[in-house]
């Protein structure tokens, strides 16, 4: 049975293309070099199986969004450490 993930994901990126145009940061030399008009979307799912459309053969800097990443990253390692404060 064929997965409707990748179809999805085409349609999730082709309504969010209409807002192409804008100006990419330009205090960011990666981000003022780069071409506005390339987009992507890529999901990895817990079984092993990944899934992505539009321009996902092209190498981009994701800057700040790397950010919630890192977050996500600590909340796990948090939760994975006993706690330096005791509640008892």
């Amino acid at each position: 049975m064929k997965s409707p993930i990748p179809d999805y994901l085409a349609h999730v990126l082709e309504k969010a293309r209409p807002n192409e145009g804008e100006a990419a940061a330009d205090y960011i030399e990666t981000l003022a070099k780069a071409d506005t008009s390339k987009m992507a979307v890529a999901l990895a799912m817990v079984d092993g199986n990944f899934y992505s459309a539009g321009d996902d053969n092209i190498e981009f800097s994701i800057q700040s969004i790397s950010k919630s990443f890192v977050y996500a990253i600590a909340i796990e390692d948090r939760q994975n450490t006993p706690s330096a404060i005791s509640t008892s």
